[in-house]
């Protein structure tokens, strides 16, 4: 709008922000069936621990040197240059107890990736990385994965859930379809960057707490309905028992012996001889 300067058009958007912010805060507060809104976070999934495994023997072997060992290099040979073919080995050890449910094998390039890499498992598990050669290397099994990278990637990873699916010893043979080219990876005796083995365990990790929802309160929302409350039930008060009383001790009542009725003339008359002593002589 022409003569509208740059305060008035961030006054603008500002003005429309608070609206847009009250006019979600109260739909929320209208499908909450309250006063207030609640924003709160969604629950993060519970992640499943896992277990980082270097490998224990890693060398590669050439063909056309069958007397000869790799395994102090800091690299790892795959593919066929000049009739010269190079295939890489890798040994990993499960402790025991661990509840598997699934491993991933990550390995690390170095230059140009060419060809098709394959995972195979290995036939035996009694090779070192310090004798491993051409000549006495163990026969390579079945291919558990297999994965087709870009010219320039500089990591290779490969599923290995169904060939890893407990505790003990693991060996696998790395190759490169590339018919005349090398590809590079590096070792466990770089600096860095090593055959890396993820295994994941089945112990499960609890999820962590999800804090409270956070009110937003808006002036032009009506108030919180007060919560509910149930009347406390009445104390019912202590059955008592009463004290016993003692009655009061009486006294035995006394008995007066009635008085001896006393002894008069007047109540007792006069026998016949008491009568006749007493008259006078007549005479």
């Amino acid at each position: 709008m022409p003569g509208r300067d740059a305060a008035g058009n961030a006054g603008e958007i500002e003005l429309r922000r608070t609206k847009l912010q009250k006019s979600v805060t109260a739909l929320a507060a209208v499908l909450a069936g309250a006063g207030t809104a609640m924003v709160a976070t969604a629950p993060a999934a519970a992640a499943a621990p896992e277990l980082k495994l270097a490998a224990s023997d890693d060398a590669y072997v050439s063909s056309g040197r069958k007397n000869a060992t790799f395994g102090g290099e800091d690299k790892l040979a795959i593919g066929r240059l000049d009739g010269d073919t190079k295939i890489g080995f890798l040994k990993f050890l499960v402790p025991a107890g661990t509840q598997v449910t699934g491993a991933r094998l990550k390995l690390i390039t170095v230059g140009d990736v060419a060809g098709k890499v394959t995972v195979s498992r290995v036939a035996g598990n009694g090779w070192t990385e310090q004798k491993l050669t051409s000549g006495n290397a163990p026969a390579l099994g079945a291919v558990v994965a297999s994965v087709t990278p870009k010219a320039g990637a500089e990591e290779l990873s490969f599923d290995l859930g169904a060939a890893v699916t407990g505790p003990g010893t693991y060996s696998f043979a790395i190759r490169s379809s590339a018919a005349n080219a090398v590809t590079r990876l590096r070792s466990a005796e770089g600096k860095w960057g090593g055959p890396l083995l993820t295994v994941t365990t089945g112990k499960g990790q609890s999820a962590p707490a999800v804090p409270p929802a956070t009110p937003i309160e808006d002036e032009d929302m009506p108030p919180p309905a007060p919560a509910p409350t149930t009347p406390a039930a009445p104390a019912t008060p202590a059955p008592t028992t009463p004290a016993p009383t003692q009655p009061a001790p009486t006294a035995p009542a006394t008995t007066q012996p009635a008085p001896p009725a006393p002894d008069h003339p007047a109540h007792h008359p006069a026998r016949p001889d008491q009568a006749r002593a007493r008259r006078p002589a007549q005479g």
